[in-house]
């Protein structure tokens, strides 16, 4: 497997592969009522908007785009926020999740920030698990988000920049 900076041919994987996990992880759980779903449009052009900035990455493994990650800073308080990892239902299971997101936290420790935010859909116990997996933890801000998401925050210490793995 091979992560790498997005290119723009990379754009309507990549939201197929956020659509597609979307759907396959609210299998085992039920979305708030009233939780739209994106179209296909609405999340190439949130990914376009990510990668502007850089703070993206995907996972290639056999020639094929199978899962993608975004850090933008978006937060009043300047922390970057962890968007995804979406890997392709298909590779589930296989690390690439826990790579994806290893190397956001990375390059977010790697650009200055000690802290990356990410919102969790608070009735999804396999996103909760992965989220606590990675360091992510209740930061007594706010327990419940929109869309009944918890805010969790990790730190991300100074030995993510030399390169040591995240997570335990």
């Amino acid at each position: 497997m091979l992560i790498r900076p997005p290119t723009a041919g990379d754009v309507p994987t990549m939201a197929r592969i956020e659509l597609e996990a979307r759907v396959a992880a609210e299998r085992s759980w039920s979305p708030p009522p009233g939780l739209r779903a994106r179209s296909p449009d609405e999340a190439a052009d949130g990914w376009r908007a990510r990668m502007a900035g850089g703070a993206a990455r995907v996972a290639v493994s056999d020639l094929r785009v199978v899962g993608c990650v975004a850090w933008p800073v978006v937060e009043p308080r300047g922390l970057p926020e962890l968007y995804g990892p979406f890997v392709d239902p298909v590779h589930w299971r296989a690390g690439i999740g826990r790579a994806l997101a290893a190397v956001a936290m990375r390059r977010a420790r790697l650009a200055g920030h000690g802290r990356m935010l990410a919102w969790i859909p608070a009735a999804d116990p396999r996103a909760r698990a992965f989220a606590r997996a990675m360091g992510f933890l209740p930061d007594g801000v706010s327990p419940v988000g929109p869309g009944d998401r918890l805010r969790r925050v990790a730190v991300l210490p100074a030995s993510l920049a030399a390169g040591r793995p995240v997570g335990g």
